[in-house]
């Protein structure tokens, strides 16, 4: 871990300089020898003083009760839409189907860990969070339909509470945060056709009258179809994906982008667990995008082949049979938080059972907050890139 021991002086060095008013760093001690995993925390070039300040109005709710998790939330706008993957294809560019990127503003084919930790400027609050999330493009008409916002939660129930507790029936695993350099695919798996790890859930909410999201709406459903029947125009669809929970403790990724993580199964007492390949409970997140329903946005009908509406761009891809729209909803996930800031957060929201929104990180600072761009502009062209999962006709493992 030289190189966070390095970083983590240099942050000291600039705390008992200008900054020392504001930045206590023993607010943000450095992690343990191998805390985060098998890599060590590439610098990012910047002060701590770029990335928080002072949270004069903690958004802590209490400890969190009645849910059994600590929390931490915060939203991002909408990043740039390419038809790259740099989990999938890398170094491959306008390989993958069409994405629609949040956060590091840099992600591109050639992306990795080392490269985003260092540059990108983020669409998530604060560039402590240079982490790189994209998921399928929505495609409306002839365009790609970007989302109003996207809600990103990470959750885990506090290291002191019987579920990290190996002598507890509620165990669930060894709690431990996310580590440095992982990344997963979750979500629709096109090599066995299901949802293999994650969840996915579509749901209508209504326009407040303000242009913001409201509930009640439709119930949340698996299928975009179902949940579009009564929306109306101006209305959001929601789409919610859930990143699996485990990990196997050594692989950063795998030949699928998939089996180093998986999810908690039902013990024979009823709780859930990582399963002994997966021991390692890390806090998932949830990813939330609202799109704002628009006239091709089927709203009254059971969908039917051919019938126009709103699609992903993994649903009508080269070489395979076009999909129910939404039925192949998946997302990656590449990590690449500061770690002093990743530590508060887990430390001090998650391990403290608090519920901290909008950046707050428990610890008297909170994520410098951008100004919100929202989905400006709404509608962007559709970008070029070769739309097929198949590669000397067969089916990419990453998908």
């Amino acid at each position: 871990m030289k190189t966070l021991l390095m970083m983590t002086t240099a942050l000291v060095a600039i705390a008992t300089g200008a900054n020392a008013q504001t930045i206590d760093m023993t607010k943000f001690p450095a992690p343990a020898t191998g805390e985060f995993g098998p890599i060590a925390a590439a610098p990012d070039g910047l002060a701590m003083s770029d990335m928080v300040g002072p949270n004069d109005t903690p958004h802590t709710i209490g400890e969190g009760f009645p849910d059994p998790v600590g929390a931490f939330r915060f939203e991002c706008d909408p990043a740039h839409v390419l038809a790259d993957d740099p989990v999938v294809y890398p170094g491959k560019p306008g390989r993958s189907h069409g994405h629609q990127f949040y956060g590091n503003q840099s992600i591109n084919a050639y992306s990795t860990y080392e490269s985003v930790r260092a540059t990108g400027l983020t669409t998530c609050t604060s560039e402590g969070n240079r982490s790189g999330y994209w998921m399928p493009e929505v495609i409306s008409g002839n365009r790609v339909i970007r989302p109003r916002n996207v809600v990103v939660y990470y959750k885990r129930e506090p290291k002191g509470s019987p579920y990290c507790d190996p002598n507890a029936p509620e165990y669930a695993g060894i709690c431990v945060s996310i580590p440095n350099g992982l990344r997963f695919i979750f979500g629709y798996d096109f090599l066995s056709g299901t949802v293999t790890t994650g969840g996915i859930n579509f749901s209508c909410n209504i326009n407040d009258g303000q242009g913001n999201p409201q509930r009640p709406g439709t119930a949340y459903s698996p299928s975009m179809a179902k949940a579009a029947k009564g929306c109306k125009v101006g209305d959001f669809i929601d789409f919610k994906i859930g990143a699996p929970e485990c990990w196997n403790g050594k692989d950063l990724d795998t030949f699928n982008h998939r089996s180093h993580t998986t999810d908690r199964v039902k013990k024979a007492n009823g709780y859930e667990a990582c399963p002994a390949t997966h021991p390692y409970y890390m806090p998932h997140f949830l990813l939330q995008a609202f799109y704002v329903v628009d006239e091709n946005l089927n709203t009254t009908d059971d969908w039917v082949p051919g019938q126009k509406t709103w699609y992903l761009s993994s649903d009508i891809m080269f070489g395979m049979t076009p999909k129910e729209p939404g039925t192949t909803f998946h997302a990656d996930y590449l990590e690449a938080w500061n770690p002093l800031i990743k530590k508060a957060w887990t430390d001090n929201c998650i391990d403290k059972h608090y519920s901290c929104v909008a950046g707050d990180l428990g610890n008297g600072y909170g994520l410098k907050l951008k100004v919100r761009q929202f989905d400006n502009p709404r509608y962007v062209p559709i970008p070029a890139g070769v739309t097929g999962p198949f590669i000397n006709n067969k089916l990419h493992p990453g998908h």
